[in-house]
C-alpha cells in the first residue's frame, strides 16, 4: 500500500487520503473486468468510507457525482469491502507518502478505483508518468480542464457527451441496450470480446469514445431512462 496524497481535497477543503494498492502481479486477480491493475482509492482521511457515504460526506471525493446514493444512484462501489479494508489497514499502520511517480512506475494502474480525482492534477499526471498503461474516469470533466487526455469524462446523456466531445475529452458513457452509438463512439471491448481493462488501455483518456450497455441494477429500461433523464446535466 503507497501513500500517495494527504492533504485537502479540491472540492471543498476537507481532508483526503490517496492510497495505491496492487498490482505487482499481474498473473492473480479478484477482478474479472480490470485484471491485476494497481488500484488507486480516493478515501476521506478522517473517517471511514462507510460513515462518509451515511453522512453525505463523500462529496469531498465524489462531488456531485448522480452516482453517490446520498443523491438516489446506485454506486457499484460497496465501501463496506476494498474501501474499507484499505482505510482501515491505513489507520492501523504507519505509512510515509511516495512518489508518486515511482509508485506507478511500471505498473497499469487504475486511477479513482473509488472517489474522483480531487487532488491536484499534478499527481495524476505524475501517477502515469512512468506506469505502463492507465485507465481513469471522472465526473468533474467541467471544471478540471487539466485532467483532459489523462483520463475519460464519464458522461451520463448524450447531451453531456457530445458537448464534452467538443470540448477535446474523449468520454465513458452508459446507455440502454435500444439506443445507438453516437458518431466516434465504440463499443468497451469487455462487453463485446472480454478483454480486460489491463490489456485494453483504449479508457486512457487519449484514443477512443467508449460506450457500454447499462447493467446491474439500472439494467431495466424504465429504471435506467428515469435514472437517466434525472441526471442529464445539459
Amino acid at each position: 500500500m503507497s501513500i500517495l496524497y494527504e492533504g485537502p481535497s479540491l472540492l471543498d477543503g476537507k481532508p483526503i487520503v490517496v492510497i495505491m494498492t496492487g498490482g505487482h502481479d499481474e498473473k492473480k486477480s479478484q477482478n474479472a473486468k480490470t485484471g491485476a491493475m494497481a488500484q488507486v482509492y480516493i478515501l476521506r482521511r478522517d473517517m471511514f468510507p462507510t460513515e462518509a457515504v451515511k453522512n453525505g460526506e463523500d462529496s469531498s471525493i465524489c462531488g456531485t457525482c448522480p452516482h453517490r446514493p446520498a443523491t438516489g444512484g446506485s454506486c457499484y462501489v460497496n465501501t463496506g469491502q476494498a474501501p474499507f479494508a484499505i482505510y482501515k489497514a491505513y489507520k492501523n499502520s504507519s505509512h510515509n507518502q511516495c512518489d508518486p511517480a515511482v509508485a506507478g512506475e511500471g505498473l497499469s494502474v487504475r486511477l479513482g478505483a473509488y472517489g474522483d480525482l480531487v487532488a491536484p492534477d499534478s499527481l495524476w499526471w505524475a501517477i502515469a508518468s512512468r506506469a505502463k498503461n492507465r485507465t481513469g474516469y471522472t465526473h468533474l470533466a467541467a471544471s478540471r480542464p487539466g485532467l483532459k487526455g489523462l483520463v475519460m469524462a464519464s458522461a451520463d446523456s448524450e447531451e453531456e457527451a457530445l458537448k464534452y466531445q467538443s470540448e477535446g475529452w474523449k468520454t465513458f458513457r452508459v446507455k440502454s441496450h435500444e439506443d445507438p452509438l453516437l458518431p466516434g463512439e465504440i463499443y468497451c471491448p469487455s462487453e463485446t470480446h472480454g478483454v480486460q481493462c489491463i490489456d485494453c488501455n483504449l479508457c486512457n483518456g487519449s484514443k477512443s469514445n467508449i460506450v457500454i450497455n447499462v447493467h446491474g441494477n439500472k439494467s431495466k429500461i424504465n429504471n435506467f431512462n428515469k435514472w437517466n433523464h434525472k441526471n442529464v446535466t445539459i
